[in-house]
């Protein structure tokens, strides 16, 4: 304050009265046009946000609108930023769109201050071309040449800083600075709103991608695949329940699964849950039996997941295979294993047992005779090497049936070959063996097993087939051993003797031993066609590799 009665006022000069009411004008102005654009946001948001597949041209067109624009577009960066394309576009009725004459642009030439800008983050307002500086020659002359006369850009930026794309508009009215900040602000925040609507939909088109390959997989694997809650209770049947357990997957689903197993394997399958939902992400595995639909039962093994913790599945997923039938195959082997032995002690005791006996009788009287001095004639020591001769040619028989396979690297070729002469000799059957060159093995067992397969095809084809002619091939080639067994017999239905026949049971169960694929081809009066594929599990010999 000055002097009393000086008239004057010290400190800040008061600005004139209109200009104050000038600027609350504009000020308020400059309110209620940002209170219209966030309107517009807040309806594109929700149309973004609350429709299961928005219309990005509908949300643009109420950006566009709102900012006073002739036209308003969205570009995408395409190929690690070596292209631009323009995606969506919306024009007020009357501008010519030019999405079709723009589709793309490569902005390393076509726009290289523009893509230096947007790529830092930067919201581009450009009042008009003039206004570009020196460096921006491209975007002025495309500006002059689309009659663009003012344009706001604002950068897409995917997380991690990476630019993904942009939005614009053009043509807006940039004479009032306020009213253009708030434009800039606003074509920002929708700029966000799209990268956020398309990150959200490639998540959602990864996760289809997922589900879907899930899917695939669940309903395309032979093996059943179930999926039971923290109370044992199936949410999930993959579409093979139905070849193993006879229950469609919507019939499956809200069963008890521990209703299914089998009272004698029931304790067994709570340990295995119990463990595996101890802890998130944990397995157990068990094997038991569960009840078919028709009320048979299967042999089944089944690894436990824990997937409790994942929204995805929610629950323990259970990967079942059915091993009934490999669990026959293996109680009939051992049967047959068995049988074999009782034969072999058979054969011991009766076969060669009775030629030592007969030696030891004279052996006996032999030693007899020469312990009282009497004389022993020629014929008595001769007839027990021929004791011992025809002891000896047992003994090679039973082993030939112990181990038809000699122990030498063409021990199955030289088998197979003695196998079709003995058939040819013993039966009216012409049986040939063709091989074109030795195929040599290191693993005995396998050689055992695949001429064990011939042996059984032979004689099938010989006993019930009425087969006249036989043929047995072996080759190799790309180091698959391939063997084939041919006959001209009555042939039969495979199908029909799925199961049921024990010989073919058996021959599956070798080839599977072998890690290798049998196909049985018949029909009734066409033959029968019997093809072993197997890969040893060691490298062959060669022909020429003698130290081998």
């Amino acid at each position: 304050m000055g002097p009393a009665g000086s008239g004057k006022v010290r400190g800040r000069a008061q600005a004139p009265a209109g200009a104050v009411a000038r600027s609350r004008a504009r000020a308020g102005t400059s309110r209620g046009y940002r209170e219209t654009l966030e309107r517009a946001l807040a309806k594109a948001c929700d149309l973004l946000i609350s429709q299961r597949d928005p219309d990005l041209n509908e949300a643009l067109a109420i950006i566009g609108q709102a900012a006073g624009g002739s036209r308003a577009h969205i570009w995408e960066v395409r190929d690690d930023g070596r292209v631009w394309a323009n995606t969506h576009e919306w024009c007020v009725p009357g501008v010519r769109p030019l999405i079709d004459e723009r589709r793309h642009l490569e902005p390393a030439t076509d726009a290289p201050w523009w893509k230096a800008k947007l790529e830092a983050g930067e919201t581009i307002i450009v009042p008009s071309p003039e206004a570009l500086p020196p460096e921006a020659l491209a975007e002025k002359r495309a500006a002059e040449r689309w009659g663009i006369e003012s344009m706001i850009c604002a950068p897409i930026i995917w997380p991690g800083h990476r630019l993904i794309g942009f939005v614009g508009i053009h043509d807006t009215d940039q004479s009032n600075r306020r009213r253009t900040a708030v434009k800039g602000w606003a074509l920002r925040a929708f700029a966000s709103m799209v990268g956020a609507y398309w990150i959200r939909s490639e998540a959602q088109r990864a996760a289809r991608l997922v589900t879907e390959r899930f899917r695939l997989l669940a309903e395309q694997t032979s093996d059943p695949f179930l999926v039971v809650d923290a109370n044992g209770i199936l949410t999930y049947a993959s579409p093979s329940v139905t070849r193993v357990l006879g229950y469609e997957p919507d019939e499956a689903k809200g069963k008890k699964a521990e209703d299914l197993v089998h009272s004698g394997d029931v304790e067994r399958w709570r340990r295995a849950f119990e463990l595996c939902t101890r802890r998130p992400r944990s397995h157990a595995t068990v094997e038991g039996r569960l009840r078919h639909k028709d009320g048979s039962w299967r042999t089944v093994e089944a690894r436990m997941d824990n997937f409790l913790d994942s929204p995805a599945v929610s629950g323990v997923a259970l990967h079942i295979r059915d091993v009934t039938e490999l669990r026959r195959l293996e109680h009939e082997v051992v049967a047959v294993c068995t049988r074999e032995r009782e034969t072999l002690r058979r054969e011991l005791h009766d076969g060669i047992g009775g030629y030592f006996t007969a030696l030891s009788m004279r052996a006996k009287t032999l030693a007899a005779k020469l312990a009282a001095g009497r004389a022993v004639a020629a014929e008595e020591a001769e007839e027990i090497a021929a004791l011992v001769e025809q002891a000896r040619e047992a003994a090679h028989a039973v082993s030939a049936a112990v181990c038809p396979v000699p122990p030498e690297p063409d021990g199955l070729t030289r088998a197979l070959g003695r196998l079709a002469a003995t058939w040819q000799q013993l039966t009216n059957t012409t049986v040939q063996f063709h091989c074109p060159r030795a195929v040599r093995l290191c693993d005995l067992a396998e050689a055992v097993q695949a001429y064990r397969i011939t042996e059984e095809a032979v004689t099938n084809a010989a006993r019930h087939g009425g087969a006249t002619e036989i043929a047995i091939s072996l080759m190799e080639e790309g180091g698959v051993i391939e063997l084939t067994i041919r006959d001209d017999g009555v042939g039969f239905d495979p199908a029909a003797c799925k199961g049921s026949g024990l010989g073919l049971s058996i021959m599956r169960y070798r080839a599977h031993l072998l890690h290798g694929a049998l196909d049985i081809c018949s029909a009734p009066g066409e033959g029968t066609v019997v093809t072993l594929l197997f890969t040893p599990s060691r490298s062959s010999w060669s022909d020429g590799d003698e130290s081998n």
